[in-house]
């Protein structure tokens, strides 16, 4: 089928700033629409968070679990192109085929860097392990709590005397600093330099609290003390990589920030909603009617970049990071927000820009940095590629549609797009093509997931066949007895399947695994 070309433009509106000392965030839900995988989407799994009458949109487009962008320090553009490892009950995977199960139904926390590349874990005697992308496992010592930070290279541990340590993995090595003082929890800077942690209070009537902040040789300190009720005690939620801002967030939902030593109240009764830049010193979300809100610590202050009851927030590639969701650079430019039904995409300076065309339905995750972005989404007929080139919108149809589109999904670079109709067929759209790959005979709805780690799209054919097509087009068949296919869940970028006895098989790089409840 051809592919007409058909673009337009758009220019920036200004956004109006408004200084608010707080706001509650509405109640949130979330809700799964996809077909395949998170962002995952497969970009297609779609998570969306719903609340009053606004839509988040979270994707994720990237195969690595945390995917194939890095920020360093001066935030230059690194791609991962080495192995990448999956857990599944105690049993390690990897992309190019290796397995170990030495550990498995034995493992009792584990911790990842974001591309998934390496990782520190504890067995169920509370032994502390350090396991490399080819699968080879090294023992550090024993551990009651343990992390990595974000960009990888660094972990932390706890010990049983509740002793806080971290180790450079590169030597594994203990750096110089050091916490003898019985620790309760402690964050990472997401490059590694830094070190945030909480000490134990003496009883639960404590209502003196204290942040504290070390450099990872020890030669650099500061803390914050607060007072807080032991029922609303904070959690650390993240330390930036100059170590001045950490984000904390307590058992109701109250979120607040220690910068350079000073607290301050930020947002009451969130929910899960909070976006981080690379840095983790600068912070997205969502405030009471949906609007999109800014926060920096160095104004001190909140601004609204858009307001109205239909508002949201659709996102590009990020990473889940305990509660919270990290972008894979530092600006939160290429955004795309709503606001009382319109599309905007936000420029580097947060300014809003229309969309080109908008009538976004549904979308994958956004793709692109420095100035150049992808968005691709249906509008229930067409796709639409919409791009965002230094501060300039437009739009292109690239697949016209004669059914009502049911899901979209794409690979992380949006190269390849996989669009599925209520008329059960399977268009794939590239640069140069929209070709109809498959067209199913039967009536019953078409399943369908897709795997960002093997860059394949999972359908099922009259809750019978289980197929994998490829971006060459390649078909395989997969399995006979099959009723359903999705994505595992809301963080996972692999795909499950049920068979007719109603067991759950993971496809984990191309292994077929019974999953055990």
């Amino acid at each position: 089928m051809p592919v007409k070309k058909e673009s337009v433009t758009s220019e920036p509106n200004k956004n109006v700033d408004k200084d608010i000392p707080g706001f509650k965030l509405p109640k949130i839900m979330i809700d799964k629409k996809r077909a395949v995988f998170l962002g995952l989407s497969l970009l297609a799994f779609f998570v969306l968070i719903i609340g009053v009458k606004f839509t988040v949109s979270l994707f994720d487009g990237h195969r690595n679990f945390q995917s194939l962008f890095s920020s360093s320090d001066n935030d230059d553009y690194v791609e991962y192109t080495g192995d990448t490892i999956l857990e599944e009950g105690g049993v390690f995977y990897n992309s190019a085929g290796a397995v170990n199960d030495d550990y498995k139904d034995n493992i009792i926390n584990i911790s990842f860097d974001k591309f998934s590349s390496e990782g520190v874990f504890t067995d169920r005697e509370e032994e502390l392990y350090y396991i490399k992308s080819d699968l080879s496992v090294e023992q550090i010592g024993h551990a009651v709590d343990l992390g990595m930070n974000f960009n990888g290279g660094y972990a932390y541990y706890i010990n049983g005397k509740f002793e806080l340590k971290v180790i450079d993995l590169s030597t594994m090595e203990e750096c110089g600093f050091s916490c003898e003082d019985t620790v309760k929890e402690a964050v990472l800077s997401p490059n590694g330099k830094y070190i945030c942690y909480r000490k134990r209070g003496l009883n639960q009537n404590d209502i003196c609290a204290e942040v504290i902040v070390s450099s990872i040789d020890g030669k650099e300190v500061s803390s914050c003390q607060y007072e807080e009720l032991y029922s609303d005690q904070y959690d650390i939620l993240s330390v930036s990589n100059d170590g001045t801002t950490v984000f904390l967030l307590n058992s109701i939902g109250d979120v607040s920030c220690v910068y350079k030593g000073e607290m301050q109240s930020l947002f009451s009764d969130l929910k899960p909603a909070l976006f981080l830049n690379s840095d983790m010193d600068k912070l997205l979300t969502l405030g009471a009617s949906g609007a999109v809100c800014y926060y920096s610590p160095e104004s001190q202050n909140n601004s609204v970049l858009t307001y109205g009851d239909e508002g949201g927030i659709y996102l590009k590639s990020y990473h889940i990071f305990d509660k919270a969701y990290v972008f894979d650079d530092n600006s939160f430019e290429g955004c795309v927000v709503a606001e009382d039904g319109k599309h905007y995409w936000l420029d580097k300076d947060l300014n809003k820009v229309p969309l080109a065309y908008d009538a976004v339905t549904k979308s994958v995750p956004i793709s692109g940095r420095d100035g150049s972005y992808k968005f691709v989404f249906h509008d229930g007929e067409n796709v639409h590629l919409a791009t965002f080139e230094n501060g300039v919108a437009s739009d292109k149809k690239i697949l016209y549609g004669m059914n009502r589109i049911k899901n979209i999904y794409a690979d992380g670079d949006l190269s390849n797009i996989w669009s599925v109709n209520e008329a059960n067929e399977i268009y794939h759209v590239t640069d140069e093509k929209a070709d109809l790959v498959y067209q199913q005979d039967s009536d019953l709805d078409l399943s369908a997931a897709y795997d960002l780690y093997t860059d394949k799209l999972y359908f099922v054919k009259g809750r019978k066949t289980l197929f994998s097509i490829d971006s060459d087009e390649n078909i395989k068949t997969i399995t006979d007895e099959c009723t359903e296919v999705k994505p595992i869940d809301e963080f996972y970028k692999y795909v499950t399947y049920t068979d007719f006895d109603i067991s759950d098989y993971s496809i984990i790089f191309d292994n077929y695994v019974k999953k055990e409840y």
